[in-house]
């Protein structure tokens, strides 16, 4: 029995309405950012599986659209021109409640028909000629008819689809921002260090990092769902951005100390002649401290006095050789070579002048101890005792004598002590200290 003319107009209200929402739902999903994106470009892995199902199901969807409203627009046609008396009422109640839409195994409608004896032609409309879901998205060939549906069923279906076209797009976006967040810091380092080299003339300089920063963003950006899976970089992926990230820190530092002497040469050049005037001075000292401690002290072990701030000099000297020639990684190297032994050096020669002067020193405390025993020997009358007098002697000889034999004084200083301590009964003095 055919539908009536209630009936009719109840289908064509309904299934319009979901026309409309179809029509909204289907321009979101075609000018989604995310369908642009996988539209225009290729990719690998998950994310080209992703887009070439989402571009398939795109073409399904809009078949499916197109057909529903074909089928729509003959619906109406027929509703507007025949009533329920006539013999092409039929043909409207097969449109609107019958399973006329073939569709293959992929969903995509096939042909729209009518059942034969239809009166007055055919109403069908064209037929739509579905994509092989096993080729290339958009490459034309009929997949195999599985059934047929009501058009209000494929609508409510496509409505179901829309949602899930939805779903996997928002995915798939918040994976490649994911990505481009991942690599963005990295490209814009490796922009501004290119620049950097460029400027210096030494672009072969960072030609390594500039590969191994474009692999990266290729493998991230070609493949976000893998690398980028729920919008968060994966841990490898964060590894080896942050490895990256440290190398390129780190020649970006480089070029930036070559470009700022380049820039500022004659300021940095000054700069290292005044340290190496602070050395001059320091190591005049310590030949000074030298002499003193070789006039005063018998075989003080020191080595030759330091002389370095003339080799410096030289050294500063080539630097305006490579200056001219606009070596700059070289001039950088050599400069920072010469800076740090200028100010090893500097901390070399004020050790050495150190222990030049704790040799004299040395003796000069021996002197201190030797009359504070000889005056704890007065305080018990044993100053002038027969042990003690020919210890005293010798280590007052040995002790202002130049150069003094300081190992030979020190021990004369420690038996004129342990002689003390004996005739005293109370073992080494308080106060004392053992010499060595």
């Amino acid at each position: 029995m055919a539908i009536t003319r209630d009936e009719a107009d109840r289908l064509l209200a309904t299934i319009g309405t979901v026309y409309d929402r179809l029509a909204t739902a289907m321009y979101a999903v075609d000018s989604h950012p995310t369908l642009t994106y996988l539209r225009a470009a290729m990719y690998t892995g998950r994310t080209n599986q992703m887009r070439e199902a989402v571009l398939f199901d795109v073409g399904v969807m809009w078949a499916q659209f197109t057909t529903i409203g074909d089928i729509l627009e003959q619906a109406r046609a027929l509703r507007t021109q025949f009533r329920p008396s006539d013999a092409r009422w039929i043909d409207l109640d097969r449109l609107l409640a019958g399973p006329v839409v073939a569709v293959d195994n992929a969903g995509l409608p096939v042909t729209v028909s009518l059942t034969a004896g239809q009166r007055g032609g055919n109403t069908s409309g064209a037929a739509f000629i579905a994509s092989d879901p096993s080729s290339a998205a958009g490459s034309p060939g009929p997949g195999r008819i599985v059934g047929a549906v009501r058009v209000g069923d494929l609508a409510m279906g496509l409505q179901t689809r829309c949602a899930a076209a939805t779903r996997r797009l928002e995915e798939t976006g918040r994976a490649a921002n994911a990505a481009a967040a991942a690599v963005a810091g990295l490209t814009a380092s490796m922009t501004a260090l290119s620049d950097l080299a460029r400027g210096l003339g030494d672009d072969g300089a960072v030609a390594p990092l500039e590969q191994r920063t474009a692999l990266l963003r290729e493998q991230v950006l070609s493949d976000p769902l893998t690398y980028a899976p729920s919008g968060v970089a994966a841990a490898e992926i964060q590894r080896e951005a942050a490895e990256l990230a440290a190398d390129l820190a780190t020649a970006t530092a480089r070029l930036r100390t070559e470009s700022g002497l380049r820039d500022s040469y004659p300021t940095r050049i000054a700069a290292l002649l005044a340290d190496v005037d602070v050395l001059a001075e320091e190591e005049a000292e310590t030949a000074a401290a030298f002499a003193r401690a070789t006039e005063k002290i018998a075989s003080p072990g020191l080595p030759p006095p330091p002389d370095s701030a003339a080799v410096l000099r030289n050294r500063i000297g080539e630097l305006d050789g490579l200056h001219a020639q606009q070596q700059w990684r070289r001039l950088a190297d050599d400069a920072a070579t010469v800076r740090a032994a200028t100010d090893r050096a500097i901390e070399r020669a004020r050790e050495l002048r150190a222990a030049a002067d704790g040799l004299v020193a040395r003796r000069d405390e021996l002197r201190g101890r030797l009359d504070g025993y000889r005056a704890k020997a007065a305080t018990y009358h044993l100053d002038e005792h027969d042990d003690l007098g020919g210890l005293h002697v010798q280590a007052r000889t040995l002790l202002y004598t130049a150069p003094c034999d300081l190992s030979a004084a020190t021990k004369a200083v420690v038996a004129y002590q342990t002689t003390l301590a004996g005739l005293l009964g109370a073992g080494p003095i308080t106060g004392g200290n053992e010499a060595t």
